[in-house]
């Protein structure tokens, strides 16, 4: 159940992470 909860941790910041690069992208192409 830990392991789920973790997995789950590190997939929602990873997520997170790349919505935020891309977020980054877009600022610095424009």
């Amino acid at each position: 159940m830990e392991r789920i909860k973790e997995e789950n941790m590190i997939r929602h910041k990873v997520a997170f992470t790349y919505d935020q690069e891309s977020k980054n992208l877009h600022l610095h192409a424009n």
